[in-house]
């Protein structure tokens, strides 16, 4: 299989969840290559997501505002037809922002 070249969306949210969705085109799956995260004011302990369309396949928590990087040097694969969600909750501190990019691309 070849995968088409890698594109990157972000979200960038105050005190709210952060979302990236990403829909496939028909008859396609989307793959998940690569999610980071960070936030611009002091935080601890936030949860990142990824979900296939609502079912909850990935997770990990962002230890503190420096955030964190994640490959999948195997792209994690979207159901054929499903949205690919990406979530980056909530900072807790109003003023405090988190941002959220994810690399993903799409194919067969």
């Amino acid at each position: 299989m070849t995968f088409p070249k890698t594109t990157h969306d972000s979200a960038t949210a105050d005190n709210a969840t952060a979302t990236v969705t990403v829909s496939p085109d028909a008859n396609e799956s989307v793959y998940l290559a690569n999610v980071s995260a960070k936030f611009d004011g002091t935080v601890s302990n936030i949860t990142i997501t990824v979900k296939d369309a609502t079912t909850e396949v990935w997770a990990e928590t962002i230890p503190d505002e420096n955030g964190d990087s994640w490959d999948f040097s195997i792209p994690l694969k979207i159901t054929e037809g499903n949205d690919l969600v990406v979530e980056l909750a909530a900072s807790g501190t109003a003023g405090t922002s988190g941002t959220l990019h994810v690399w993903y691309s799409k194919g067969e």
